[in-house]
């Protein structure tokens, strides 16, 4: 029997709440190089999913296995997988064509002129192992540009609801590492990421009060590792996963911002 499901993703996530995001780090200046948004053919308002088109591959998700803490291939609806979506501002989350893998991909967007509190994320809870307290997400990302001109978050382990934990960032100087903790700072990384195509960025971390070596990883290659940081406060640890495009200052930005994520894991080390 052929069944066809209409995945609308703008009108499935209005009512979601999401984590809260960090309180403004600072105004950056405008960079002549700042990204603008990818505008490809391809990235239809919504998806239409014909479930008889797809198969067991399109399914499975790369490095998926049996004590993976959590995996996501966008092949549905986030709101079927994660544990929240939050579009503010004009921020906006959707499925589309570009994917590293399967059918599809997780599109983020935020628009020109985007503030702190604008944002268009996903997040997902999950359980430390307590013998070790560190965790590794895994995610292929696509940046539509090496640089922005204004600071905007990507991918952040929190360690609660209030924006403590450690967060790969980009800005004018292209992308950096923040951890917030006890204590709270901000280092870069020094590789380039690459532009325009799916590479695998790796961030593993404790979540602890503590210092914390915290190990950032384009493919196979370690581009970060400082172990000066710490990730939480005292008190319950509640650790989550956020994936999307957020502002992080009171600086309007001065061009819109895509980013793309697929084939998601979280791995206890």
């Amino acid at each position: 029997m052929f069944v066809r499901v209409a995945l609308l993703l703008p009108l499935l996530h209005s009512g979601c709440r999401g984590a809260e995001v960090d309180e403004a780090v600072g105004d950056s200046a405008f960079d002549e190089g700042a990204i603008e948004a990818d505008v490809d053919a391809a990235d239809a308002p919504s998806v239409e999913v014909s479930a008889d088109t797809r198969s067991d591959a399109d399914s499975g998700v790369p490095g998926c296995g049996a004590t993976s803490l959590f995996c996501s291939g966008f092949e549905v609806a986030p709101t079927a997988e994660w544990g929240a979506v939050r579009e503010t501002g004009g921020g906006a989350v959707r499925l589309d064509t570009i994917a590293h893998s399967g059918l599809f991909g997780l599109h983020t967007s935020i628009p020109i002129g985007a503030v702190l509190g604008v944002s268009a994320m996903v997040t997902k809870d999950f359980a430390l192992v307590p013998s070790t307290r560190t965790s590794a997400a895994s995610v292929w990302i696509r940046l539509e540009g090496q640089t922005t001109d204004a600071d905007l978050q990507l991918v952040r382990l929190a360690s609660d609801a209030a924006g403590h934990g450690v967060t790969v960032l980009i800005g004018p100087a292209g992308l950096m590492v923040e951890t917030s903790g006890a204590s709270a700072k901000r280092l870069p990384i020094t590789t380039s990421p690459p532009n325009k195509t799916f590479f695998k960025l790796v961030l593993e971390a404790p979540l602890v009060n503590a210092a914390a070596r915290v190990r950032v990883m384009f493919n196979t290659s370690v581009v970060f590792d400082d172990a000066s940081g710490s990730t939480a406060v005292a008190g319950t640890i509640t650790p989550s996963l956020q994936l999307g495009a957020a502002a992080m200052t009171s600086s309007p930005t001065k061009a819109a911002f895509v980013v793309r994520y697929d084939d998601v894991t979280i791995e206890p080390r």
